[in-house]
């Protein structure tokens, strides 16, 4: 069994002084955005990585106390977090880098670095700020206390970072005016002050042939085949004999980047270089395919639509990873890195919808089972099932497959074999549903640390501190579950509206042009209803607007489109109550 936690044990080590230069940043912050990787991670875990962030907040050099801003924003993405009692210590922290304004002493030319760190600590602090209100205990016990302190930092920074921090300063004065009053004055004054007071472009090598971009593709994606088991997948052995194949010597002189160096043993993290070079090549060639010309060319569409089909499909659903690779770390590694190849697929084939609507018709059907394939799922006794916690925690690569097939559905119209895009409807009818936290990860690390949670070998000279750090994070984590119990709704996890705009469209498509099992169709109209009946308040009788249309167009889908469904009833009363006499029967 792979040991979820794995992959924290992973970044802790690397969180470590200079040695976080070695990696790519971004990809240990997606990692630590997956909430596998916090929810059943251990409370000595979770201290460890909140002490680790905390030490690059406190550091003295900029490019580590910027590194720590940005830490802190994606970790106070999860619960455990936000409830730990390195939450006070973290913002204190960014507080301390906004009053130091990074000894900045030139105001009007300041260094650019200790701009930018100023600026991310501002923007880390917001978001603790907006992550903390509306949560009363919480408020009380760790946002207010720090009031008056985020205030005068804040007003210390207008001259260097007006608009972060007037931002910041403005919701606070909203909603915590009492606690801002004695500062009203110097606000104002450095409010007058205030008042008073070559374009780079890159080019691609003229030489540069898209024939020499798939060929560097599949030279790339061939490294897959020493991790997975690439034979029980016949559609990769297919589509992989579509792209262009040059096995001379002097192959490697027409590539645009120099060969990758993987060493998953000595560094799993290496794996993300595949994924970040396929995605590199993907932009090279969407640019060559949207770029006008003055005269006609030939693309080789087929193949890049089996390039596209070849990312998307890639999973280890259906590509197991060999057996030969044990280490628990490096196969949750290449799973991750997997899935960022999924979205640079899909991301490609939208590119191809918007540049070829036409030209893509006749390849829809193997589009759409792609795009389906997609969707996380388990099998069981040979029948796939949706994994609905998988679909929860990939919802980004789930709402772009859900956002591709709506553009690719309405362009092909009706759509004859609704199979194709079975999961797909699943996935989204999952994503709709509010999603209430598992804090079951949060009771077991408040119980570790009742009985001790540091149990490992270390000094005993420092007993007394250590019972009283403990007795102070105990009631800091009783803090915060009491939040979670008394107000419970306040941590639900619904989607956002962007995601509510997509899920929306992509069921007006299909409830106009599929014929769907009865089943999904009752959930897609229980959905509807009740969408419609929340936001009720922008309906506007009917008349649609920039806020409402997607919602208005959902409804009429499932009041003008009831054929073969076999519903019992109709919902067109409901519609035409939420709506008005809009539609015309």
């Amino acid at each position: 069994m792979i040991s979820k936690s794995s992959s924290l044990d992973a970044i802790i080590n690397v969180l470590d002084g200079e040695n976080i230069f070695d990696y790519d940043l971004s990809l240990i912050l997606r990692t630590l955005s997956k909430a596998s990787t916090i929810s059943d991670a251990s409370q000595v875990d979770i201290n460890h990585i909140c002490s680790r962030v905390n030490n690059y907040l406190l550091s003295k050099r900029d490019d580590f106390r910027w590194i720590g801003c940005k830490l802190f924003v994606v970790i106070s993405l999860h619960l455990r977090i936000l409830m730990s009692p390195y939450l006070k210590e973290m913002i204190g922290s960014m507080v301390k880098i906004l009053s130091s304004k990074c000894f900045i002493t030139d105001y009007s030319n300041p260094n650019k670095e200790k701009l930018a760190t100023l600026q991310s600590a501002s923007e880390a602090l917001k978001f603790a700020i907006s992550r903390i209100r509306s949560k009363p205990t919480l408020t009380r016990e760790v946002l207010t206390p720090r009031l008056p302190s985020i205030i005068a930092a804040l007003i210390d920074n207008i001259a260097l970072i007006p608009e972060d921090a007037i931002q910041i300063l403005y919701n606070i004065l909203l909603y915590h005016s009492t606690t801002f009053r004695p500062f009203g004055s110097k606000f104002e004054t450095q409010l007058s002050n205030l008042l008073a007071g070559d374009d780079n472009y890159f080019s691609m090598d003229p030489c540069l042939k898209v024939s020499n971009l798939l060929l560097e593709m599949r030279s790339i994606l061939s490294i897959y085949h020493e991790l997975l088991e690439t034979s029980q997948d016949p559609d990769f052995a297919s589509r992989m004999k579509l792209l262009p194949d040059d096995r001379s010597e002097s192959i490697t002189e027409k590539f645009v980047f120099d060969s990758l160096n993987i060493d998953i043993a000595e560094n799993p993290l290496d794996l993300f270089k595949i994924s970040k070079r396929i995605e590199a090549l993907c932009a090279f060639i969407s640019a060559y395919i949207s770029i006008p010309t003055l005269t006609t060319v030939r693309v080789p569409l087929a193949q890049f639509v089996a390039l596209g089909e070849l990312l998307t499909s890639m999973n280890v659903g259906y590509l197991p990873i060999k057996r030969d690779i044990r280490d628990p770390l490096t196969r949750v590694f290449i799973s991750q890195s997997l899935k960022q190849v999924n979205r640079v697929g899909i991301h490609f084939i939208q590119s191809l919808e918007s540049n070829f609507p036409t030209e893509i018709l006749l390849h829809h059907t193997s589009i759409l089972s792609t795009l389906d394939s997609a969707i996380p799922v388990t099998i069981s006794k040979g029948k796939a099932t949706i994994d609905k916690k998988a679909v929860a925690e990939d919802e980004e690569l789930v709402v772009d497959v859900i956002n591709a097939s709506t553009e690719l559905i309405s362009n092909v119209g009706t759509l004859s074999d609704s199979s194709t895009i079975d999961h797909i409807v699943s996935a989204a009818l999952i994503i709709v549903k509010p999603q209430i936290p598992d804090i079951s990860g949060m009771s077991t690390g408040l119980e570790s640390a009742e009985n001790g949670g540091n149990n490992g070998k270390g000094s005993t000279n420092f007993k007394g501190n250590r019972r009283n750090n403990r007795k102070g994070r105990k009631h800091s984590n009783i803090i915060g579950l009491s939040d979670i119990v008394a107000h419970s709704e306040l941590f639900v996890l619904s989607a956002t509206e962007s995601v509510m705009h997509i899920i929306r469209q992509f069921f007006s498509i299909t409830l106009s042009n599929c014929k769907l099992s009865p089943s999904k169709v009752v959930k897609i109209t229980r959905f509807g209803i009740l969408d419609a009946i929340k936001n009720k308040e922008i309906l506007n009788n009917g008349v649609a607007n920039k806020r409402n249309k997607d919602i208005i167009d959902l409804l009429e889908a499932l009041a003008l489109n009831p054929a073969q469904r076999g519903l019992p009833v109709s919902v067109l009363p409901i519609v035409s109550t939420l709506i008005g006499k809009k539609i015309v029967c």
